[in-house]
């Protein structure tokens, strides 16, 4: 019997979760999936990996290759990589908030980019929006695939936050975090009403796709313990997510 191929993708969370190269094998989520399936693993995950970069390295894997079962787990919004153009072809720049990493952050430039992008441009409206539309799009495409799939949460992603907002002669559970999002004391409640809607019913349309926990659970709010690095979810925070992992696939018989 051939072993079945299971791709994985996302970020740190994914990549590593800051364990060491031995103790990675031992405890970390995905590994513990391929021995219990006895699968192959594919994982394309990175260290830093921007939900944009996630999206579309999960679309290259898999018209590159076939996999009986995907699993992506999406991380936080706002991380953002950059190419330069000279001397170069795929070498990427991470930039989040003041942190720069990647093949070219010691370049001056990379700093200068980043400084620009999170002091002007960093716009966490529209980094939610795209962000859900991009759930959607890749849930769409690996269907199209004929693809199982499922996803999870590495963090909030201000989904708990915008799903409680009500209106009443007034914003009710409005946070101070969605208040600047939405620029509340510059614009009409119809207005922040409208876009408050669009958020919302993005999100009731990212909960119907196939997720590990889409309601108020993510791999980094979660977290019991640490891992070797002594800030990534730990041995006991992997093994609890690779039980929900196991339950979720058996269950649906995705595997």
């Amino acid at each position: 019997m051939l072993s079945q191929k299971i791709l994985v993708a996302g970020c740190s969370f994914t990549a590593n979760c800051g364990f060491n190269k031995e103790n990675k094998s031992r405890y970390h989520w995905p590994c513990l999936l391929e021995h219990h399936y006895n699968a192959i693993q594919t994982n394309v995950a990175i260290d830093g990996c921007s939900n944009e970069e996630i999206f579309l390295r999960s679309i290259e894997a898999s018209v590159t290759g076939r996999y009986d079962l995907s699993i992506i787990m999406w991380s936080g919004l706002g991380r953002k990589w950059i190419y330069f153009n000279d001397k170069n072809i795929d070498d990427f720049t991470i930039i989040n908030n003041g942190i720069v990493k990647g093949n070219n952050s010691l370049q001056k430039e990379a700093a200068d980019y980043a400084k620009l992008h999170y002091s002007y441009f960093d716009n966490q409206y529209i980094n939610l929006k795209k962000w859900l539309l991009q759930c959607i799009a890749l849930a769409n495409f690996f269907k199209n695939q004929n693809q199982p799939y499922m996803f999870a949460l590495g963090f909030s992603n201000l989904i708990d936050s915008f799903k409680k907002i009500t209106y009443s002669s007034g914003f009710v559970d409005l946070d101070n975090v969605c208040k600047d999002t939405l620029d509340f004391d510059n614009r009409a409640d119809d207005y922040i009403l409208k876009k408050v809607k669009v958020i919302q019913n993005l999100i009731f349309q990212t909960s119907q796709l196939n997720w590990l926990a889409f309601d108020g659970q993510n791999f980094y709010d979660s977290a019991v313990d640490v891992a070797d690095d002594g800030e990534h979810p730990g041995i006991l925070s992997n093994q609890t997510l690779y039980q929900q992992l196991v339950t979720h696939i058996d269950q649906r018989k995705l595997l």
